[in-house]
């Protein structure tokens, strides 16, 4: 008898492999299945079939492997790329190619570690998995219209010598009529630039006469920033690059004069403009091209080469994607020399956000990053290769200025090379003190009726899907199941403790399959609903592996308990508790296997809980109020020097 792996990552390929071949073959004496999204594995649970997760194939030492390896990648790709536009705007493309390619990079090395590994492990002669096809129109992003588990073991099963065989999987990709969809782009592309002349007009209108701020977007709490912004100096408008709710913006925009939307960035240019850039894609393209060939185990781990799959993705991925990104950046242009705003603020530094950081420096507009990420100084190699790509999108960036927000990220810039000038504003965007409107006890009540007198756990961690897996630092989020069934089962143990698991929907992971994988306990609840800030409130202690979350909790003076199954990555500097030490006091605690956590939650309840412990113990983790830049402060520096910069710039035009 054959021992058989079927592998399924998209719901409607176990629908696709039920039809063809029905139930009851999944449960054959042989098969083994390998399920790596949470909703397969949720459907396979409760139709009663057996699977493995990646959880028992990708470790500490796979998080390593594959981070070397992704930078041994990345670094030969940065050397020759260089695409510029007639703006004279370039790091922005390089930026976004660069992100995207590791993302579909990390994706590749995954599979392959995951796959490679389950067919050694559990010994298996033949793998039977999706086929897509080949597709016309891919997203930049690996997303959910196409799969890559055929190709990929195709490959593994030629290296390894073994059967392969494969079921054919329906999907928009291929059904869709490439006329029909240019036909749908023509028109839409003329429909956006009508609204964006008639936006653009209003937006001129009604900031007329005032202080012109240009926001990115609203998200990440950019919002709160200027209603405060606002609250300094009432003659401000403001203006939002993105809207995701615009219809709701829309009817805001109305109610609140000083505030305007920019709802679209139209991205069609004339051919002329685009087929000049397109030249320059094109040949940037023929020198990663030429690099692979004169290294031809660049793209290749395992024994299999994923380079045709690679270079597929960034040629009808990637590249009509920067095309679009430099039509958007040329209206974008166009936005800025019209409304000539005094200051320019944004949560994340990636795609056109990058463009108008390098826009920003061609007009003299001051413009600051206000991160939304926590940002530790890395404590080995493997932390600062990540860190280092993953800043490059939220603080090393073109931006003039950063706000340093934490003690945390000031160490962080001590350590790591930036392009920007760190102003300490304290927290802005996350970790602010949390004004206390109803007592602790009211809060319990409502929240967690029955379990008032508790020790209350909060577990709230990013575990990083499929699209943008980011090793070492962040779990996957099969780890984040697991991790999640440790600390359930740990709390399950003690008396009198109750475990608050904090619950974002992913497009990896719904509510409800996630309840379907933990491990049934009355000691936990799943809450989805209200502000974090609340929770915080009201717990006793926090615990994740890798979030803003801890430094929300330390700014207000929650302990914090870091937990890693696998013991290679603690996020804040942290005491570690184990069994065999005296433990000492402190905000922030470590556990880094299964066998110490129970000991962990343990300890900090019974120091933490049913002692006082002094507040002096997290000032290591904030600013003394005297050693920040207040807001009001910022914002008047940055009116004047806009001011000046901006009529020297005029004179020199």
């Amino acid at each position: 008898m054959m021992n058989t792996l079927v592998m399924f990552e998209f719901l409607n390929e176990v629908k696709t492999f039920f039809a063809n071949n029905g139930r009851q073959a999944l449960k054959q004496n042989g098969m083994n299945i390998l399920a790596l999204r949470p909703d397969i594995q949720s459907h396979l649970k409760k139709s009663g079939i057996p699977f493995v997760t990646s959880r028992d194939f990708f470790d500490r030492t796979s998080h390593e492997k594959l981070l070397l390896k992704s930078d041994e990648v990345v670094r030969a790709f940065r050397r020759p790329i260089c695409i510029e536009d007639d703006m004279r705007i370039e790091e922005g493309y390089n930026n976004a190619l660069l992100f995207y390619v590791r993302c579909f990079v990390h994706y590749m090395l995954f599979l392959v570690e995951v796959i490679d590994r389950c067919v050694e492990d559990l010994s298996i002669d033949q793998i039977i998995a999706p086929d897509y096809g080949p597709p016309f129109r891919l997203k930049p992003l690996v997303d959910r219209e196409y799969g890559y588990l055929g190709q990929i073991s195709r490959l593994i099963c030629q290296n390894r010598g073994i059967a392969f065989n494969h079921f054919n999987v329906a999907t928009q990709n291929r059904v869709q009529r490439p006329s029909a969809l240019k036909t749908y782009e023509y028109f839409t592309g003329i429909g956006k630039k009508l609204i964006f002349g008639l936006t653009l007009r209003s937006l001129e209108r009604g900031s007329r006469g005032k202080t012109v701020i240009l926001s990115s977007s609203k998200d990440y709490n950019m919002s709160s920033v200027m209603e405060e912004l606002h609250r300094i100096d009432d003659n401000i408008f403001v203006c939002y690059l993105a809207s995701r709710n615009k219809w709701t913006d829309f009817k805001k925009t109305l109610a609140k004069k000083w505030i305007g939307n920019l709802f679209t960035l139209p991205d069609r240019v004339p051919m002329r403009k685009k087929a000049a850039f397109e030249k320059g894609l094109f040949k940037n393209t023929d020198l990663l091209e030429k690099t692979c060939h004169d290294r031809s185990d660049l793209l290749k781990y395992r024994g299999v080469d994923f380079s045709d799959q690679v270079f597929e993705r960034i040629r009808i991925g990637l590249l009509p994607y920067l095309i679009k990104l430099y039509g958007q950046t040329v209206f974008l242009n166009r936005l800025l020399s019209r409304l000539r705003p005094k200051m320019i603020l944004a949560p994340h530094s990636r795609e056109i956000t990058y463009n108008l950081g390098e826009l920003a420096k061609h007009y003299r507009i001051p413009a600051m990053l206000i991160s939304h990420g926590s940002h530790i100084p890395p404590k080995n190699g493997y932390e600062k290769i990540e860190w280092s790509e993953h800043g490059l999108g939220l603080i090393d960036t073109h931006y003039d200025y950063v706000a340093i927000q934490t003690p945390w990220a000031e160490a962080y810039l001590d350590g790591i090379e930036t392009r920007s000038k760190g102003i300490k504003t304290g927290p802005l965007l996350f970790g602010k003190q949390i004004d206390r409107k109803e007592p602790k006890e009211l809060l319990r009540k409502r929240f967690i009726p029955g379990h008032e007198d508790n020790f209350v756990i909060l577990n709230a961690s990013t575990p990083k899907t499929r699209e943008v897996i980011r090793f070492y630092i962040y779990e996957t989020v099969d780890e984040y199941i697991s991790n999640t069934n440790d600390l359930i089962e740990a709390v399950n143990e003690m008396e009198n403790a109750y475990l608050i698991v904090r619950f974002r929907p992913l497009p990896d992971l719904n509510e409800d399959d996630f309840a379907r994988l933990l491990r049934p306990s009355d000691c936990y609840g799943i809450y989805s609903h209200g502000a974090f800030a609340e929770y915080l409130l009201f717990c006793d202690l926090l615990v994740s592996y890798s979030s803003t979350a801890i430094e929300e909790a330390l700014q207000n003076e929650m302990p914090v308990l870091q937990y890693d199954s696998q013991g290679k990555y603690c996020h804040v500097p942290a005491t570690h508790l184990k069994p065999e030490r005296e433990n000492s006091l402190d905000s922030c605690y470590f556990a880094g296997s299964k066998e110490d956590l129970p000991l962990a939650l343990e300890w900090i309840a019974r120091h933490h809980y049913q002692k006082a412990v002094p507040r002096n113990i997290f000032d290591r983790h904030r600013f003394k109020e005297d050693e920040v830049t207040p807001l009001s402060e910022v914002y008047r520096k940055f009116a004047y020097s806009s001011s000046q910069m901006q009529m020297h710039f005029q004179e020199e035009e």
